[in-house]
């Protein structure tokens, strides 16, 4: 679960944004954008993503006349992976790669 905090409760004076956090962590999720005056915190729509994803796998599995085997889904998973990591700035990948390398030895 993500939390959004800020420095107080709604109100018309609303407190100020702080951080993202996930498991009581900050982390860097969404993207801020300008609009006018106003900064907004774009936040990713998970449904949509997902929904995306499975048309793409009902597509593929269409196309390429095949069933829905656990190699095939392993394939497909990694694919959308490699994909989505690939698309996130360079900071986050070395981020995801040291956590996951978790020995500084070996840090990006």
């Amino acid at each position: 679960m993500l939390y959004i905090r800020f420095d107080g409760p709604p109100s018309h004076e609303s407190g100020r944004f702080i951080e993202v956090e996930r498991d009581g962590e900050s982390i860097s999720y969404g993207e801020w954008k300008q609009d006018g005056d106003d900064w907004l915190l774009v936040i990713p729509d998970c449904q949509a993503e997902r929904d995306a994803l499975v048309r793409y796998i009902k597509a593929r599995i269409a196309y390429e006349n095949t069933e829905m085997t656990d190699e095939f889904m392993s394939t497909m998973l990694a694919e959308q992976l490699r994909s989505a990591i690939l698309a996130l700035p360079e900071a986050t990948r070395k981020e995801i790669t040291n956590a996951y390398m978790g020995n500084t030895r070996h840090r990006v």
